[in-house]
């Protein structure tokens, strides 16, 4: 069954170098309803965009960014609903905790 998991993440990222813990936060934001895709301009300043916009007005919405070189995420820019303010967050573990509860750590 991890082949399951792990298959709505791929698919996402079709195309898309990345690592396996960037694959694993872009299906953490999928299970989470974030609706995560790949923006579709393609790698700007060496780097690939992840949009993630959950349902309703109390949604997390923001950019995940990945490099597109190793495949690493950068770091992520979101907003937890309509009227919040825009955070910054540098490490995956950060991110990881925002995508899981949906509240800034």
């Amino acid at each position: 069954m991890p082949e399951q998991r792990s298959a709505p993440a791929d698919a996402i990222l079709a195309g898309v170098k990345t690592t396996a813990v960037t694959r694993r936060v872009v299906a953490l934001a999928a299970a989470g309803g974030l609706r995560p895709h790949v923006d579709g301009s393609g790698p700007r300043q060496g780097r690939v965009t992840i949009i993630v916009n959950g349902p309703g007005r109390d949604a997390i919405f923001g950019a995940i960014y990945v490099g597109a070189k190793t495949g690493r995420i950068l770091h992520a820019m979101l907003t937890h609903g309509n009227g919040g303010q825009e955070m910054r967050y540098d490490s995956v573990a950060d991110i990881r905790a925002v995508l899981q509860c949906g509240n800034h750590p």
